[in-house]
């Protein structure tokens, strides 16, 4: 590893824990309004995306989660179950929340005398993600609410399928969000220990996003969210994309949500987009 890119992953890691301690802070003067709050939420949709992900052969990734999170006080648990299938030569792999870790060199073949990448479709069950988090309702008309979470990926895809890694991955977040009438600016900073599966020399990544919601009606909402990674892989430019979004609200337990994905580098998707329907059970 060189000691400038270790350098840089040592200041990442700093800005996380120093983030991580100014919302720790502000939560010593924080307490919600009703400890004795519960509510279910339940998520499901349909997320695709499509690219080569600086790799040089186009990937094809179709993601389906099934998502239940339980909420009682500030204190919140979730997990997410999902379906993935992913056509590609290999290079680019299943990964936690439905990103990719994207590897050097895919499968290739040889037809009439050439090289080509040796293109297949496989699908099942993708890589569990578990998470537990803490929100932080801060006591002032000028503070954010902050939510401080970590999270573990277990290696339930098939690794020989190229749909996961076979090996956990490990991460902490801060969620941040004010509103502002009907403007609602977010951003979030976290840093994630990625598993590496033997013979293979994965990074651990920061990655951070930006973005602002705003309400148009009671029921409708749009924002646009700006998402930056560090890429996993040596050699392969950092994933950053745009996703526009829309959520409608037609009943007060229903949302749903539908976006698109912009890649802006080569280690990001070409394109991609979604549907989301979240239900959610106050107690």
């Amino acid at each position: 590893m060189h000691f400038g890119a270790a350098l840089r992953r040592l200041i990442h890691l700093l800005r996380l824990l120093a983030a991580a301690s100014a919302a720790f802070f502000l939560a010593m003067t924080a307490a919600r309004a009703d400890e004795t709050w519960s509510a279910f939420k339940f998520t499901t949709g349909v997320d695709y995306t499509s690219g080569d992900y600086g790799t040089g052969s186009d990937t094809d990734i179709l993601y389906i989660p099934f998502s239940a999170k339980y909420e009682h006080g500030p204190w919140f648990v979730g997990l997410t179950i999902p379906y993935i299938r992913i056509e590609g030569d290999g290079s680019t792999v299943g990964g936690a929340d439905g990103t990719v870790i994207t590897k050097k060199n895919g499968r290739t073949k040889t037809v009439n005398g050439s090289t080509v990448p040796d293109v297949t479709t496989e699908s099942g069950l993708g890589d569990i993600v578990g998470q537990v988090g803490r929100s932080f309702f801060i006591n002032h008309d000028s503070l954010p609410l902050v939510d401080l979470i970590g999270k573990i990926k277990f290696p339930t895809a098939d690794e020989d399928k190229g749909l996961g890694t076979g090996e956990f991955d490990y991460s902490i977040q801060a969620d941040i969000s004010k509103s502002f009438g009907r403007w609602t600016p977010f951003g979030t900073i976290g840093y994630r220990y990625v598993g590496e599966p033997s013979g293979t020399g994965l990074n651990n990544i920061f990655f951070a996003s930006l973005g602002a919601g705003y309400k148009l009606t009671e029921q409708w909402s749009a924002g646009l969210i700006l998402d930056y990674r560090q890429s996993t892989s040596d050699g392969t430019d950092d994933p950053v994309e745009l996703t526009p979004y829309a959520t409608w609200k037609p009943h007060r337990d229903w949302v749903l949500t539908g976006y698109g994905v912009f890649g802006a580098t080569d280690g990001s998707p070409d394109y991609g987009g979604g549907l989301q329907a979240s239900y959610y059970w106050v107690r």
